[in-house]
């Protein structure tokens, strides 16, 4: 008595067994559940942070050992405001064209190409992901936008040279602290 004997004959072009077939109930689980995925990302992100803020702790014990930790904290502080500013922007932004985008579209069309699937299903998973990649590209943004804490310190505590532009007129530190902030 073999593996195969106690099957039914399908001939060589029988439905599938259970794991494969589309549509319908089946009982195939995935090796790697979601719980398994969720808790190793959340191992992963714990690392990421733990080696970032042991990064930042080094970094201010060697600014505090030369008497400089306030510029060291008025540096995270910029970059900081600076990340979340860029990210709230950037979210106001994306979402409120989302929103808009969403709304004008064209009501109605309620016919799929697939009939098993639920309309409102298919809204619910596209606003997740929509949801998700506004997250995702606003903290991208954020994350450029703080990465240019340097060029609005030098514009916030700029000083002027007292030398005039022979072209233009105006003081040289315009051009060293004014115009690159306003090229953000």
């Amino acid at each position: 008595m073999g593996f195969f004997e106690d099957r039914e004959d399908r001939g060589p072009l029988g439905p599938p067994d259970e794991p494969f077939r589309i549509g319908g109930a089946n009982n195939f689980r995935s090796p790697i559940s979601l719980r398994w995925i969720g808790l190793l990302a959340a191992v992963v992100l714990l690392f990421v942070a733990a080696n970032v803020a042991k990064s930042i702790y080094v970094d201010f014990l060697w600014f505090d050992s030369v008497d400089y930790a306030g510029n060291f904290q008025r540096v995270l502080t910029a970059r900081a405001v600076l990340f979340v500013i860029g990210t709230a922007i950037t979210l106001v932004v994306l979402g409120f064209n989302i929103w808009l985008a969403r709304r004008l579209a064209p009501q109605g069309l309620e016919e799929s190409f697939i009939e098993d699937v639920d309309p409102d299903a298919i809204r619910r998973v596209v606003s997740v992901v929509m949801i998700a990649m506004t997250l995702f590209l606003s903290i991208i943004f954020g994350a450029v936008a703080a990465g240019s804490w340097e060029t609005v310190l030098s514009w916030w505590y700029a000083v002027e040279f007292g030398v005039d532009d022979p072209a233009f007129n105006r003081d040289v530190s315009f051009y060293m602290f004014d115009l690159p902030a306003l090229h953000l």
